[in-house]
């Protein structure tokens, strides 16, 4: 597999796989984002952890033990790689400017909505952007696929872009709506 050359941040070059037309097709024809491999490992691997992760619920594993590996595991090294490769690159500091400076204030309102009494609150607004934020990468590796294989129609890419935007949102829009909405206004289910 071929990397990309260097370029301008560090971000950008940690591990940029080559999109070019030089990676192998399978047997189907099918061109890979990244190998066959890699792609059946950190996109398809990657939700079987998730469902694994049901049936161990379903079982009777405990939830906070499960969010614990997740965040110790998987999400806070997510995090901490991005934000060392920001706050620590001399290129994406100046780039950035104050604006990397200004959202500094925003770690804040977690601990301050708790200590309003509001914690519930902003951890349904988290929970809620975070999804919504995975939602768009799976969009991101659609349309990757979509630019691998030269599909280029604008409609189906614009229906794509919606089935996938409407499959990760409505279920979590419903399971609000059923069991999380009332009691954080004030309501009874």
């Amino acid at each position: 597999m071929a990397c990309c050359p260097p370029k301008e941040s560090m971000s950008a070059t940690v591990s940029s796989p080559s999109l070019s037309t030089s990676t192998t097709a399978s047997l189907s024809g099918t061109r890979w984002i990244i190998s066959q491999r890699d792609d059946l490992v950190w996109f398809i691997g990657t939700a079987l952890v998730g469902y694994l992760a049901l049936a161990l619920m379903s079982l009777g594993f405990s939830l906070t033990l499960l969010t614990l590996v997740w965040l110790l595991g998987i999400d806070g090294p997510h995090v901490t790689g991005t934000v060392t490769r920001t706050y620590f690159d001399r290129q994406e500091r100046h780039r950035l400017g104050w604006l990397l400076w200004a959202l500094l204030p925003l770690l804040f309102i977690g601990p301050l909505a708790v200590v309003a009494g509001q914690g519930a609150l902003f951890f349904l607004f988290a929970v809620c952007w975070q999804h919504y934020h995975i939602t768009k990468q799976h969009v991101g590796f659609v349309m990757l696929w979509r630019a691998k294989n030269r599909e280029r129609d604008a409609a189906e890419m614009k229906l794509d872009r919606w089935f996938v935007l409407a499959s990760g949102v409505i279920p979590l829009a419903l399971f609000m709506a059923r069991r999380v909405w009332p009691p954080v206004v004030g309501q009874t289910s």
